[in-house]
């Protein structure tokens, strides 16, 4: 069977994200630990890398070992891209953070304006001896 496989060129692009996804899926116990996992964004990666990168061997050697190092390289992308998302979200949720502390400081009535008044009335008071 393997050897009339191995005459055979690798899948076209399309089955091999397929084939990429489900091998990730059935295996997620040694892939997906610690992340949540989209299946269409999962395939997408695998089509775009499988794409890119097309194997040289034939498809008895894409089913015994080839699959597993596409299966790798997807993850790790995928991975990373959930990292690369997840600092973004953050370093978002910070900023807005941050501008909600500003407005109520600098808000009238606001932390800011009690402050300065108080540093600067007696310089107010003394600069204007008419009253």
């Amino acid at each position: 069977m393997m050897e009339q496989l191995g005459n055979e060129p690798a899948p076209c692009a399309a089955v091999a994200a397929e084939d990429i996804k489900m091998y990730i899926f059935t295996n997620k116990h040694r892939y997906l630990k610690n992340y949540s996992y989209d299946s269409k964004q999962i395939e997408e990666i695998a089509y775009k890398h499988y794409s890119k990168y097309f194997p040289p061997f034939s498809l008895a050697a894409y089913y015994s070992g080839g699959m597993v190092v596409y299966a790798n390289e997807v993850v790790k992308k995928y991975i990373a891209k959930k990292r690369l998302k997840n600092l973004i979200k953050n370093c978002a949720l910070l900023y807005m953070i941050y501008r909600r502390i500003q407005e109520r400081m600098y808000a009238p009535g606001g932390k800011f304006e009690k402050e300065a008044s108080e540093r600067w009335k007696e310089y107010i008071w003394c600069s204007n001896p008419i009253i």
